[in-house]
């Protein structure tokens, strides 16, 4: 049980969280969300995925952990905007 957890920790921390940051980046280009909207999208994909992907026995467990990758997702996308802009500033 405890490996399973550790498992689908890592695999949705390393990997499903940069593919839903390209996810969002596609959505803000193509649909035209306004940013104040995106971090309310990616917290969605992180519960949408944490319940259907991975935690599909458990609501309580799959809501839980829906948030902490939605709110891992939202702090991943934020430091790549932020880094990308600091960048073009000092070029």
């Amino acid at each position: 049980m405890i490996t399973t957890f550790v498992q689908t920790a890592v695999v949705d921390s390393a990997f499903l969280a940069p593919v839903f940051c390209l996810l969002s980046q596609l959505l803000s280009r193509l649909a035209y969300v306004k940013y104040p909207c995106i971090p309310s999208v990616l917290l969605g994909y992180g519960l949408a995925c944490s319940k259907s992907l991975t935690y599909r026995q458990s609501t309580m467990i799959g809501a839980c952990m829906g948030f902490c990758y939605g709110f891992a997702i939202i702090g991943r996308y934020t430091s790549t905007k932020q880094s990308l802009l600091s960048f073009r500033l000092f070029l």
